[in-house]
């Protein structure tokens, strides 16, 4: 999924890959990082955010539930490296996106309301609006 040898290895970012894995092999694990995942993005509306951070914690989580779970549920202890080494290639994967949280360019996502050209429309309603009512004056 990140690097398809079909299209010169050029592919998305493994987000979904990772989440169906997750889900596939350690669902307690997996059902804790989708609820981290919905808070952050409800949080900064950012998918990219949600992404990253649920890659970062992916590991933690693992290793800090297989410690309370009973042996007989618990992932064998290079799937906490193998999550590592996702966790990382995921982040990487990211880079431009981290750029552009830190410069306030990343586009947010609006689950509900209004769509981007609706507030267009919306804003360039209000400035006219604005403008009639400065003359009134």
């Amino acid at each position: 999924h990140i690097f398809p040898a079909f299209f010169k290895f050029k592919g998305g970012k493994g987000v979904a890959t990772t989440a169906g894995v997750m889900l596939a092999c350690d669902v307690p694990t997996f059902f804790i990082i989708f609820v981290l995942y919905i808070g952050v993005f409800l949080l900064s509306k950012l998918v990219s955010a949600a992404s990253i951070m649920s890659a970062l914690m992916y590991p933690f989580i693992l290793f800090e539930l297989n410690k309370l779970l009973p042996e007989s549920l618990r992932v064998p202890g290079f799937c906490v490296l193998l999550a590592m080494a996702i966790s990382v290639i995921v982040v990487v994967k990211h880079i431009e996106n981290i750029k552009r949280i830190l410069n306030g360019t990343e586009p947010k996502t609006q689950l509900f309301g209004k769509n981007k050209a609706e507030n267009t429309k919306s804003e360039s309603i209000q400035s006219k609006k604005s403008l009639h009512d400065e003359e009134d004056q």
